[in-house]
């Protein structure tokens, strides 16, 4: 079979078309510089391949131009609150409402309405998404974790489920439990190193955070 460059050569550029175009549909700002970035890098060879500098000079400038963002991403102060959500105020019907179809995925029974404590993430400013607990002893029984589309980069898991956040622990909370059968959820609650049992729920301990001596 001969070998045809020239059809390997094309479809090298259209796969790189497709990664750039594939870039502007991610939510996430972060994966929309990563991806671009790789698409924008994949162009600029297939435009040195087939000599069109001027193709060539414009994804170069596109990669530098993600490569600087994704920089200024990554030395972003980033704040972390939570703000009591009241079941009933008006921010609160709201939230629920523009959010049902999402909220179910989470929490089909929908727990959430009748938990003992309700409170929205807040990140930078901006609220990020709803958590609904019930406490038992020493452990919060986690009905609902939701975070909104844009900000599922597990920031927000990972400081208040972390053990540098005092949140819990200044409610004598010690354990988090929470039961979930959605496999993107469970990946998220492994990456935040919740251990599941048997009976399918998922558990952590934390502890308060050291204070360093000095």
């Amino acid at each position: 079979m001969e070998f045809n460059s020239h059809f390997f050569i094309e479809a090298f550029g259209y796969i790189a078309s497709l990664t750039i175009v594939f870039s502007l549909t991610r939510t996430s700002v972060k994966k929309l510089w990563i991806i671009n970035g790789f698409g924008a890098f994949a162009f600029i060879i297939y435009a040195l391949v087939t000599k069109s500098y001027p193709t060539a000079l414009m994804n170069l400038g596109a990669l530098v131009i993600d490569i600087v963002q994704l920089y200024r991403l990554s030395h972003i102060h980033e704040s972390f609150e939570t703000v009591e959500a009241t079941p009933g105020s008006g921010y609160y019907n709201w939230f629920i409402k523009r959010h049902a179809d999402d909220l179910k995925a989470y929490d089909n029974e929908e727990r959430y309405k009748t938990a003992e404590h309700t409170i929205f993430f807040v990140r930078n400013n901006e609220v990020a998404g709803i958590l609904a607990y019930n406490v038992k002893g020493k452990c919060a029984d986690i009905v609902l974790d939701y975070v909104t589309d844009k900000f599922r980069d597990c920031k927000i898991g990972r400081y208040f489920f972390g053990n540098t956040n005092p949140y819990f622990t200044k409610q004598g909370i010690t354990e988090l439990v929470t039961h979930t059968n959605n496999p993107k959820h469970q990946t998220y609650l492994e990456s935040l190193q919740f251990k599941s049992n048997d009976k399918g729920d998922w558990t952590k301990e934390i502890h308060e955070p050291q204070v360093a001596m000095i």
